[in-house]
């Protein structure tokens, strides 16, 4: 997830002496690479003008367990910070603007900052990261994950999908026409209240062996099928779903160039890291050692399961770089509405219509095409980018235009580059990988 986003300072930034500066006057993104952490930070003074900062500085690697990272003692600060100035704090990072204004703009020339050092790769207002239980074995991810998951009735034309919340709290959505990609009928979803980027509202609770699903439908799952009613009182009972994806586990096609398939790690830079179960861990961020020009991409993932995570900052993490340069976010998104930074976005640029995301622990795929921005022979851009996303084998991104790269991404230029794995929180595991480039 690109973390350059106005709201993103909540997660990572505690304001000090700035009551006159607006939360969407900063942007924040970090990245680690290889023991690398990287900061980006993009401020507007009061007549809207950009300032910049970046540093990069050595980090231990990622805990194994919560995937937090923290300063080494050593590290040395680097980068071309211009006017604004980073400095090591006992918390983190610090950020300071050296300028001088004219008072009315005073509270802008003091501390601007702390970036907590324990926040920089997964953090959340409310719940910090390292009390958050992480899993990635279905058979042993808490009481609550037996009735997370999908319903539908093909007969009823209705679907389900249940989000667990932690601690038995968990939020349902309703679909009128079927699931998501599967007969829904793209705009009517019944539920309590809508999620946002902060929220993720609770409208069920665990009752003994059942979950009881109290908004404007009201009905009771028990982990295989959900049974109730409507709010004109017309009664359904729902069966649990499990859908694949069409593409998971497709042949490789001939001509294409396998990047990974768990035997080795030969077509990635050092650094990229490899579970006991042959998958490839977004915990470190992974990239290709070739680089490429255009090209359709076949990935497949699996999300953590973190029920206790309210926001899109909490949650698992990681992103399909094109070119190193674009974004296409991978996130948490089951069972929430859809937003401009859940999974399947061309982040910061153009947001799906539908939400195709499974629930997590669930293999998923991106099926890619990729063509890169064209140039004349002096440099300038004479034809802008284009993609086409299936996720899971639905097409939610279709031939769409590419503006610019995704904020935090390499700049833009007529040259080929590696694709990237982004290192972004929670892990997201990655296998099956290939690529056939476009000649």
């Amino acid at each position: 997830m690109g973390a350059n986003n106005r709201k993103g300072l909540y997660q990572a930034v505690t304001l000090l002496a700035r009551p006159a500066v607006n939360i969407a006057d900063a942007r924040i993104r970090t990245s680690i690479r290889q023991k690398e952490l990287s900061v980006t930070c993009e401020l507007f003074n009061g007549r809207k003008e950009r300032v910049h900062a970046r540093l990069s500085c050595q980090v231990n690697a990622p805990d194994s367990q919560h995937h937090a990272v923290r300063l080494r003692k050593s590290a040395r600060l680097t980068g071309t910070a211009g006017p604004l100035k980073f400095f090591k704090t006992t918390s983190g990072l610090g950020l300071q603007d050296h300028r001088r204004y004219p008072r009315r703009m005073k509270p802008f020339n003091r501390v601007i900052g702390i970036l907590g050092a324990s926040l920089l790769a997964a953090a959340g207002p409310a719940v910090k990261a390292a009390e958050m239980k992480v899993y990635s074995d279905p058979e042993h991810a808490g009481a609550d994950f037996k009735f997370q998951g999908e319903y539908a009735d093909a007969g009823a034309k209705l679907g389900a999908q249940v989000r667990a919340l932690g601690h038995g709290a968990f939020r349902t959505m309703f679909f009128a026409g079927g699931l998501p990609g599967d007969g829904w009928d793209g705009k009517t979803i019944i539920q309590k209240a809508p999620s946002t980027d902060n929220t993720t509202p609770a409208d069920a609770r665990l009752e003994g062996d059942k979950v009881v699903i109290d908004q404007v439908y009201h009905a009771v799952c028990d982990g295989q099928a959900i049974t109730g009613q409507t709010d004109t009182g017309r009664r359904f009972e729902l069966k649990r779903v499990h859908r694949r994806s069409p593409t998971l586990g497709a042949p490789v096609p001939a001509g294409a160039l396998v990047l990974f398939d768990g035997s080795n790690t030969d077509e990635w830079q050092p650094g990229v890291i490899v579970t006991p179960q042959k998958w490839i861990t977004s915990a470190g961020g992974a990239t290709t050692k070739r680089k490429f020009q255009d090209f359709t991409l076949h990935v497949e993932f699996m999300i953590s399961y973190m029920p206790e995570t309210r926001t899109i900052w909490q949650r698992p993490n990681s992103g399909v770089y094109l070119q190193q340069r674009y974004e296409i976010q991978i996130l948490d998104s089951f069972g929430v509405v859809m937003g401009r930074h859940d999974c399947g976005v061309l982040y910061a640029q153009v947001t799906p219509a539908i939400n195709m995301c499974y629930p997590p622990l669930t293999w998923q795929t991106y099926d890619i095409d990729f063509t890169a921005a064209r140039y004349d022979t002096a440099g300038r851009k004479t034809k802008l980018g284009r993609c086409t996303v299936k996720f899971n084998g639905v097409t939610i991104l279709d031939d769409v235009e590419i503006k610019g790269s995704t904020p935090g991404g390499i700049a833009e230029s007529p040259d080929p580059a590696s694709l990237y794995l982004q290192a972004h929180g929670h892990p997201i595991f990655f296998k099956n990988i290939w690529v056939v480039e476009k000649k």
